[in-house]
């Protein structure tokens, strides 16, 4: 699959394109709303006279775009179309697990891994006096570990209060694994 769409590349030299397996993303530059809005209507003509020609088809549903923005910066007038569907402009999107919003605060990445860590922290807390300390630990490194260093370098420049509210939760994590009490110096 991945060398029958390796063309999908050279179909807008002014689109970078990022391919895993079969999500493509597609990134447009402008100063001016009016020209990335005419830019990226291009690209998406361009993309799904692509795919007719090589007898593919985009999910237009699943299809979304983000205009990342400093606060307040853009506004965009008109839409954004492939074929004779309209394509959805929101103000977020997950993308291979990481939510990307629009002005990159990563409020909604950092409470998306603090959801996904806490419930291993409430495992973790229920199984702390059954299990011996090497299961705790790979429990840890498993399920509570790879959520934190996936993508930790995205969004690593978040708020403090998304660092701080990540950091309280390996606290009670730590406190689990050692079975020490909720109020204990980790």
């Amino acid at each position: 699959f991945n060398i029958y769409i390796n063309d999908i590349i050279n179909i807008d030299t002014t689109a970078q394109f990022i391919i895993y397996a079969d999500d493509t993303s597609l990134f447009l530059t402008s100063g001016c709303a009016k020209d990335l809005l005419a830019l990226a209507n291009a690209a998406l003509s361009e993309l799904n006279r692509w795919s007719s020609l090589n007898s593919l088809s985009v999910n237009k549903s699943k299809t979304k775009a983000v205009l990342f923005q400093p606060r307040n910066n853009f506004h965009i007038d008109g839409h954004l179309q492939m074929g004779s569907s309209v394509i959805n402009i929101v103000p977020s999107i997950k993308c291979l697990k990481v939510v990307f919003q629009e002005n990159l605060l990563w409020n909604l990445c950092t409470d998306s891994v603090a959801n996904k860590i806490a419930r291993v922290v409430g495992i973790l807390m229920k199984l702390r006096f059954f299990l011996p300390l090497s299961v705790k630990k790979l429990l840890y490194n498993c399920l509570f570990l790879s959520h934190l260093n996936y993508c930790h370098l995205v969004w690593r420049n978040t708020t403090m209060s998304n660092i701080t509210k990540l950091y309280l939760l390996q606290k009670k994590a730590v406190r689990a694994i050692a079975n020490s009490s909720y109020d204990a110096h980790t």
